[in-house]
């Protein structure tokens, strides 16, 4: 895939995992980041389960976008405080 097209899949795909798993709002390179991280994960988790690679740019971002959901869960559950500041 070209750079740009990665670039533009990563963006949407982090910004719509963003919206599903909620929380503050990180920013566009975040966003891209997550995505870009989210489509390697997903395009593994692809092949481990043996659908393929993604044929067209919406398989392409639904798969980054699971990728990209993964990836935030991992994140979040990684940095959580492990005490909740007092009140």
């Amino acid at each position: 895939m070209a750079i740009v097209p990665l670039l533009i899949v990563g963006f949407v795909a982090g910004l719509v995992s963003g919206a599903i798993i909620g929380g503050p709002a990180t920013g566009y390179l975040a966003s891209i980041v997550v995505g870009i991280a989210g489509a390697f994960v997903g395009g593994w988790l692809n092949a481990v389960l043996g659908f393929g690679s993604p044929g067209d740019l919406i398989s392409g971002l639904v798969v980054a976008l699971i990728g990209a959901v993964l990836v935030r869960v991992v994140l979040r559950t990684a940095f959580k405080p492990a005490v909740k500041p007092a009140e």
